[in-house]
């Protein structure tokens, strides 16, 4: 498997183009977790037995998600910043805004603003990693 491409392990950086595509990954998860927890609660009604399967299924859909959604911030950001370490700790920073703004009633707009603003540099800003492998390999060819 190519560097970069496991969306479940911090294997390297990752190009704009990967970020997007994982990110549909991510939003076609959630719609099949979605689907499938809407067709449960449907055919077993929540009562004090089935709830424990519920907040398990839950809780395990919620980590595997938070989990995707934090390497593949990590990842790009990697591929921005082209230093391992500093991506694994803004992205935790960032993470960690985005948590605490949900919580604080008084700036959930400004939470919203900085996660659409962080999401835009992902998307917009070039890559540092990325590319000059990408460059290296042209010049290997050649």
């Amino acid at each position: 498997m190519k560097e970069g491409k496991n969306i479940f392990k911090l294997d390297g950086p990752i190009s704009r183009k990967t970020f997007i595509t994982t990110m549909g990954i991510i939003l076609g998860y959630t719609v099949f977790a979605s689907i499938l927890f809407a067709l449960l609660q449907a055919v077993f009604e929540p009562n004090k037995f089935t709830i424990i399967l519920f907040v398990g299924l839950l809780a395990a859909f919620f980590i595997s998600l938070l989990y995707t959604s934090w390497l593949n911030y990590t990842k790009r950001i990697w591929d921005i910043l082209g230093d391992k370490g500093n991506a694994i700790f803004y992205s935790i920073a960032i993470f960690i805004a985005n948590v605490a703004f949900g919580f604080i009633p008084v700036l959930k707009i400004v939470g919203l603003i900085f996660s659409i603003s962080v999401l835009l540099v992902l998307l917009l800003k070039k890559g540092k990693f990325v590319k000059v492998k990408k460059a290296k390999v042209k010049e290997d060819v050649e």
